[in-house]
């Protein structure tokens, strides 16, 4: 059993952690290339448009599971921080109730989005679901972690 928690844990690391980093890496590669390509050598590149975006997409979804998980996301502590505890739990049940609500009923609409969705990356080539897969397995997660934290 202790094996399967530690495989768990590492996957689970590379999906949150070295997944959006080399992602976020490839944006930031094509993105000065194509400064480069465009000011220094004159030649605009078409395909650097298309890493950054699925890049900046892969960072911020899957990285978003990570910092749920170590519960580090932006407050707004203007408010928050002058609450009694329990005005603070209060908050944080509402908080997290909506965000399931919200993934709940958003759910089905990205499944269905990445299942039957046939548009193509114009340079690329690549169907625009794989683009964005990284929603499926981030909403369910975060609804997962979020219902942990309401029980």
């Amino acid at each position: 059993m202790d094996v399967i928690k530690w495989l768990f844990g590492k996957g689970r690391d590379f999906l949150e952690i070295f997944l959006p980093c080399v992602a976020f890496s490839a944006l930031f590669v094509a993105f000065i290339w194509q400064l480069v390509a465009r000011y220094v050598f004159g030649t605009p590149i078409t395909w650097s448009n298309e890493v950054q975006v699925t890049g900046y997409a892969w960072t911020v979804i899957l990285s978003a599971c990570y910092v749920r998980r170590v519960d580090s996301h932006v407050r707004f502590a203007v408010l928050y921080d002058f609450l009694s505890e329990r005005g603070k739990r209060i908050m944080r049940v509402f908080g997290n109730t909506l965000l399931v609500v919200a993934f709940a009923i958003l759910l089905p609409y990205t499944i269905d989005y990445v299942i039957t969705d046939r548009v193509v990356t114009p340079v690329f080539r690549v169907p625009r679901s794989v683009v964005f897969s990284p929603m499926i397995p981030s909403g369910l997660k975060t609804m997962k972690i979020i219902k942990m934290n309401l029980l």
